[in-house]
Formats: C-alpha cells, structure tokens, sequence
C-alpha cells in the first residue's frame, strides 16, 4: 500500500485512504481528493495529487496550534531508470525538466511524497490570524524592552 508499482494505464487513490499511513510531524484532518498514476510511454509515468488537507501547526507569533488549510495540486513526471550522466555542457531546463524524477525500478513511494506535498504546501510563515499580537503573556513575564539603535544602525 505505501508504494504505486508501474502498470500500464491508469491507476486512481483517494487520498483519505492514506491519511492513517502519512509520516508528518503534524497532525492532519480532512484529507480530500485523489492521487492518479497514468503511464503515457513505456518509461513515463505521471503522478498527479488534487485534494486538501487541514494541519494543526503552532504560530510563529504566538506559539498557539491552529488548523492551517492547504492546497494540494502536484503533478510530477517520473521516468523508469538511472538520472543520465552530465556531459558537462550547460542545458537550459524546461518546467518539464525540473518536475521530473527518475526511479530505478519503476516504484514510487506515495506516502513519502505525500508527506512532502502536504509540508512543502504549508506557508512559509505560519500565522494564527492577522490580528495575532504575539507572545502577550511572554512580554507582560519579562517586562516590556525597548532596544534603542544608533543612527548607523549597530
């Protein structure tokens, strides 16, 4: 169940099938969509992801755990065998370039790559709500600092 073997055609997964086998730090909810495998050469593979999912993740600000909602739309190219050589000689790479994976023996361990959809899908700051003031109860324990900088900014 963790790996998609290479078969000719066309495979589908609902994603909530593998929410209980997902290695996240987080934990997860509502897991929704699907998860298609479809051979278009005999060496290519596509595996494309469409769904959502909600991740309980603590603030930047505030430290609190909160439901952060995220997209899932992935779609990769995997093509059956060894990455080439380089030759040394540069190569101008195409968008299909840099989504394109190589897998020796035709095996793609979905669980680990949704795994790493679902975190590379969180933003960058993690922020509870927009009115979020920060660490209150941390400043009003330490009392309020005022850091004054001199004129050259040291």
């Amino acid at each position: 169940m963790n790996a998609v073997r290479r078969e000719k055609g066309y495979k589908k997964l609902d994603l909530s099938s593998l929410e209980d086998n997902l290695q996240l730090p987080y934990e997860i909810r509502n897991l929704k969509g699907t998860l298609e495998v479809e051979q278009w050469e005999f060496t290519k593979f596509d595996v494309i992801v469409d769904g959502s999912v909600d991740v309980k993740v603590p603030c930047d600000r505030c430290g609190e755990m909160f439901w952060q909602h995220v997209e899932l739309e992935n779609e990769e190219i995997f093509i059956i065998g060894r990455e080439p050589v380089p030759t040394g000689e540069e190569k101008k790479l195409s968008e299909e370039d840099i989504s394109t994976f190589y897998t020796p023996n035709g095996q793609v361990n979905v669980i680990e790559l949704l795994s790493e959809y679902i975190l590379s899908g969180l933003p960058t700051k993690l922020i509870c709500r927009d009115e979020c003031p920060g660490p209150v109860k941390l400043l009003d324990e330490l009392g309020f600092v005022e850091l004054i900088l001199d004129e050259g900014g040291k």
